[in-house]
């Protein structure tokens, strides 16, 4: 009984932490579809405000497009800080902390060696040959976003709109192409990880369920066998009681006569009990 205890609270334990891992991967996941969307749609919420910046009745996700522009500028402003904190901050497993090392190259040194080819000459342009990890590419698209969406507050006309626009794309062009590669890079080899996770877990369950059905056999087993034994040993108990019972005692003890006709049918065929 204590092993089976055991073995079921270590089967808990151990899946708890399983499913704690693959959350947190999952967070991590999440995490980073937001700030890929976000990139993804800053170009597009700058030139409407640009072009429609006083028609209320042309919103970006029915809200004013001012202030969705300028809570995707807030977003980014906030991605390093989410990512420090899902993907290095919260890098738990089985209850101990650690460090991903390729995550922390990937985020602190140089992202050219993880993303694709493809994207090779953008890379060594916006991370200015290669001295930037991502926060520190996201640092400086971020100033860029900034600069010209101010340039164009400071005078919100259509055609300082449009110049503002045409710099803006200029100069970040390149940000935004590496940055969604990034991106494209974390949630790949976090996939990965997903997988790997599924996969140790997927062996761990089975491993138990092999473990607690062997313990269910074994146990069946040896109660099936104890309980035999038992009864055997009371048998046995019972004849040696009856070989000392004296035969008029049972001729003469109708109730006691027919109990042993009953458990005993082949062996008292003989018994005559008296009337």
């Amino acid at each position: 009984m204590g092993f089976g205890a055991g073995l079921f609270g270590f089967a808990f334990v151990s899946n708890r932490s399983d499913f704690r891992n693959l959350d947190n991967i999952s967070q991590k996941l999440s995490a980073i579809h937001i700030l890929t969307y976000q990139v993804n749609s800053i170009f597009s919420y700058f030139v409407h405000v640009t072009t429609f910046l006083n028609r209320t009745d042309l919103p970006i996700r029915n809200e004013n497009n001012q202030a969705q522009l300028n809570n995707t500028l807030k977003v980014l402003g906030e991605a390093n800080n989410v990512l420090i904190k899902t993907l290095l901050s919260s890098n738990t497993h089985d209850g101990e902390s650690f460090a991903d090392s390729t995550i922390i190259a990937f985020l602190k040194n140089d992202i050219c060696n993880y993303i694709e080819p493809l994207y090779k000459r953008s890379c060594l342009t916006a991370t200015q040959g290669s001295q930037l990890g991502l926060l520190g590419l996201n640092s400086k698209f971020l100033q860029k976003a900034n600069f010209w969406t101010g340039s164009f507050y400071a005078n919100p006309t259509v055609a300082n709109g449009l110049a503002a626009f045409t710099a803006f794309t200029s100069a970040a062009t390149s940000d935004i192409i590496v940055i969604e590669a990034a991106y494209d890079f974390l949630t790949e080899y976090l996939m990965k990880s997903f997988e790997k996770e599924v996969e140790v877990q997927k062996k761990a369950c089975l491993m138990l369920f092999l473990g607690m059905l062997a313990f269910a056999v074994i146990s069946t087993g040896i109660l099936q066998f104890s309980t035999i034994k038992r009864f055997g040993v009371i048998d046995k108990m019972i004849r040696r009681v009856l070989r000392i019972v004296p035969y008029e005692i049972v001729v003469e003890n109708k109730v006691f006569g027919y109990y042993l006709i009953q458990e005993f049918k082949h062996e008292v065929e003989g018994l005559k009990l008296q009337r």
